[in-house]
């Protein structure tokens, strides 16, 4: 048959006499986009005659991927430094008011000072269900035994205490919470039923709870909570899609 006759640029969509773009061979003369891929193919194929059809499918390809890029993964965790400050936990937490952060750090002192460590713990308090230690450096893990071993004489024997240093921070939130009518949906309520919950131990609060009506006619609420995490996102993990029992209501993470 003979070798291909040499392509005219000047009667090829190009412009200048330059051959084609990829986009400007897969768009009409009228500047629309083909409608299907069979037409972007058939275009592609008039623009580059000198082509196999393998390369041809290649490009024809890349073009849809560019079209429907892939949905980006949401990330709930964020990581930071501790600010060298440790949580102190306990599940279940004890009775509001039964513990003394005055009391608390006295203990974890006299067991620093027992130790001869020269980690200071400065100031404890109340945070949200649970205790923060601010402390002069970020905290080993020796330090954390330490916090521990001199705060968990003063809780219930019934309380799983843990000192941890939150490296992270994961961004939740409780969806769909029915309120019952002319009840106002109260954030230490929220945190009670947290804490009645499997996931409790997992949910370690960092921020204040906020409560966010879906609407002005809504009886729904959205509750966002900030919890410490790992740098992996671990609690996160945890506790995403689990259930919250909300009285007689079930609430998800």
């Amino acid at each position: 048959m003979g070798p291909s006759p040499r392509l005219d640029w000047l009667t090829h969509p190009g412009k200048g006499g330059l051959p084609p773009s990829f986009a400007q061979a897969t768009v009409f003369a009228g500047g629309s986009v083909p409608s299907s891929l069979v037409d972007g193919f058939v275009r592609l194929a008039k623009a580059f005659l000198e082509l196999p059809t393998e390369k041809l499918t290649a490009m024809q390809s890349q073009q849809s991927l560019s079209k429907h890029p892939s949905p980006k993964k949401v990330m709930v965790t964020v990581h930071r430094s501790s600010r060298r400050k440790v949580l102190l936990t306990a599940t279940p937490p004890p009775a509001e008011g039964m513990l003394s952060p005055d009391h608390l750090l006295t203990a974890v002192w006299g067991l620093l000072s027992a130790c001869c460590s020269s980690f200071v713990v400065e100031a404890v308090a109340p945070t949200y269900g649970s205790f923060m230690v601010a402390c002069d450096h970020v905290a080993t893990q020796d330090d954390l035994y330490a916090i521990h071993d001199g705060a968990i004489p003063l809780f219930p024997l019934e309380c799983q205490v843990l000192a941890i240093l939150p490296t992270s921070t994961s961004y939740l939130k409780l969806v769909n919470i029915l309120s019952l009518v002319g009840e106002a949906i109260q954030p230490q309520k929220v945190i009670e039923f947290i804490h009645k919950s499997l996931a409790a131990s997992s949910i370690i609060l960092t921020a204040p709870l906020w409560v966010v009506h879906n609407s002005a006619a809504s009886d729904t609420v959205m509750v966002y909570l900030n919890i410490a995490d790992m740098v992996s996102g671990a609690r996160a993990k945890e506790v995403i899609s689990r259930p919250i029992q909300m009285g007689g209501k079930i609430a998800f993470i």
